[in-house]
């Protein structure tokens, strides 16, 4: 049996739910089945959903989690119910002792729900190369979406790779968010990160080459440990970003 298709799933949705901008309303999805509950309630773990067979299911949410860890974890039992529709086995356990594909699927799903990759990529790429930080973060305000999860949203759907870089004085580590449109070369662009970071300038943005901007985003600096978001835009204008790069 294969998965359904996570776009035209989420797509079908939001048509049904009226839903045409962010944030998508998530109860106006759930009131979409008579037979799907939610309930918030002192759970360990951030969700549970409960298969009660032929007369629905019940979604159980950790009552005092921050908004957008609850979003994000409706969206997921969301698509947990979605799969039980299609014959998959909606389990009653916590996520740590579930299928794994349906996980996988789930949490998809969830991004895709809550970050359509439609609107959310229009919103990304219409923001000017040299004024991306300041508008960038303006969008998990826009969709209610914690941090990590519009990060890891932007390298799935967008052309920019996204480097988290970390120094504690002694070691640098760097953590590449890898775009599935435009894969860079680590190694060609962070010696030229490094030189604008020794020389403090700590949020900025400026040219690595022709076609490629860095936007430097501070996310710690103190004296024991700096940690720096480099956002690598592929534009070939200088002023847009653009959708057609490709790394040669």
């Amino acid at each position: 049996m294969h998965f359904p298709n996570i776009v035209q799933e989420v797509k079908k949705l939001l048509e049904e739910s009226n839903s045409s901008q962010p944030p998508v309303v998530l109860r106006h999805v759930v009131k979409l089945w008579e037979e799907l509950r939610v309930e918030f309630e002192d759970l360990d773990g951030d969700a549970y959903f409960l298969d009660l067979g032929n007369i629905g299911s019940q979604i159980y949410l950790k009552k005092d989690s921050k908004k957008e860890r609850q979003r994000y974890s409706l969206a997921h039992e969301i698509g947990h119910w979605v799969l039980k529709g299609y014959g998959f086995g909606a389990s009653t356990s916590y996520h740590s002792t579930r299928n794994d594909n349906e996980e996988r699927w789930c949490n998809s799903f969830a991004s895709e729900l809550l970050m359509p990759r439609d609107w959310f990529r229009e919103d990304v790429l219409k923001i000017s190369v040299k004024g991306f930080l300041n508008e960038i973060f303006k969008l998990t305000t826009r969709y209610e979406v914690s941090r990590e999860a519009f990060l890891i949203r932007i390298t799935e759907v967008t052309p920019i790779n996204i480097l988290k870089i970390a120094n504690d004085g002694k070691n640098q580590t760097t953590e590449l968010y890898k775009s599935k449109e435009m894969l860079i070369s680590t190694n060609k662009y962070i010696e030229k990160i490094n030189q604008r970071l020794s020389q403090h300038k700590i949020k900025d943005g400026f040219y690595i080459d022709s076609n490629i901007y860095c936007a430097l985003h501070v996310l710690r600096y103190t004296p024991n440990i700096n940690e720096w978001l480099a956002f690598i835009i592929p534009t070939n204008d200088g002023s847009t970003i653009s959708s057609a790069q490709r790394e040669k």
